[in-house]
């Protein structure tokens, strides 16, 4: 997943505009000189030469396109701008975050009982939502995942664990519309990106205690 992810950045940052410029300065120069050695004396080019030069006034072009790619690339795997945006607005949600915390704490242990605790379980759907639409935006390579990662992993790690069997009992439902679909493969990007892909420390991640995120979310409302 990562590294289709990889290749697909690429691909987007790939500068298609100075691509074609280059491909047609190249076929240009290549029909102009062919005509006019035609039309004159075929035998004043020495050919050999031509091409080579060609040849690295081609691979220099490739070169120059391929710094730019990178460039781009980074610069758009790293653009916090929209992760910012959606940072404070998370923020901003201590007081959700809080009675989220408060209710995955008192009913940890049964959380899969959606409809018997529903009136009390359902302070955390306002926080699912939101991490659903980070996942989104992640599937849709609107944000990457190491911005991800940078700006929200502590809260995608300790709700996703946090609610997992909560999330899980609802989206096992049949006649209930599909819920919070981009979460788990949210968590598994970041995830990632904080074992470098080491399955021993992503076995302590998916293995993290959220006691004591939880108790740290309860009190963020205190702190505002």
């Amino acid at each position: 997943m990562q590294k289709i992810k990889v290749i697909k950045g690429y691909l987007r940052s790939v500068p298609y505009a100075q691509v074609l410029s280059i491909i047609g300065v190249l076929v240009g120069l290549i029909g102009s000189i062919s005509t006019t050695a035609v039309d004159s004396n075929p035998g004043s080019i020495d050919w050999h030469r031509f091409f080579f030069w060609l040849t690295i006034l081609f691979f220099c072009g490739l070169l120059l396109i391929a710094i730019q790619t990178h460039l781009r690339y980074r610069k758009e795997k790293y653009d916090p701008i929209l992760a910012l945006k959606y940072q404070d607005e998370f923020l901003g949600m201590e007081d959700k975050r809080s009675k989220a915390a408060v209710a995955l704490k008192n009913r940890r242990n049964n959380l899969a009982e959606i409809f018997k605790n529903k009136e009390e379980l359902d302070c955390i759907d306002a926080i699912l939502d939101f991490l659903d639409d980070l996942g989104f935006y992640l599937e849709g390579d609107q944000i990457s995942a190491e911005v991800m990662h940078q700006h929200f992993y502590y809260w995608i790690r300790g709700y996703w664990l946090a609610c997992r069997p909560y999330i899980e009992k609802w989206q096992s439902q049949e006649n209930e519309s599909p819920r919070w679909n981009h979460i788990k493969d949210l968590f598994e990007e970041t995830c990632e990106v904080e074992t470098s892909g080491n399955e021993i420390l992503k076995k302590k991640e998916y293995a993290y205690d959220v006691a004591e995120f939880l108790y740290e979310e309860i009190g963020s409302a205190d702190e505002k």
